[in-house]
């Protein structure tokens, strides 16, 4: 097993963390558990890969970096656990829907 600050995505992949399920609504309504589980995970960049390379060789670019807090698809990745009993997945950068913030 690994620590966390260990993990260096290769190529698009990201490394995120996720962040607790928010149980309730901004105008104070409490989502069922079935709700909020099936939406997409509110998750934590930890990590980032240099990016994919085209068929040309030329290196493209993230988008994101470490930091910004990204929404991913229910069942993606491949959950690593770690030394520090973080539960850390590893995503490729086309299954991230969309950018919450960054810091």
């Amino acid at each position: 097993m690994i620590h966390s600050s260990e993990i260096h995505p290769i190529y698009d992949y990201v490394a995120v963390s996720r962040l607790p399920a928010e149980t309730m609504t901004v105008g104070g309504l409490y989502l069922p558990e079935n709700r909020y589980n099936s939406v997409g995970l509110k998750c934590k960049v930890l990590a980032v890969g240099p990016g994919a390379v085209s068929k040309e060789g030329v290196r493209i670019p993230m988008e994101i970096e470490v930091g910004n807090t990204v929404v991913i698809r229910q069942w993606s990745g491949v959950k690593v656990k770690t030394l520090d009993e973080k539960e850390v997945l590893l995503v490729k950068h086309e299954v991230l829907e969309g950018i919450y913030e960054s810091n």
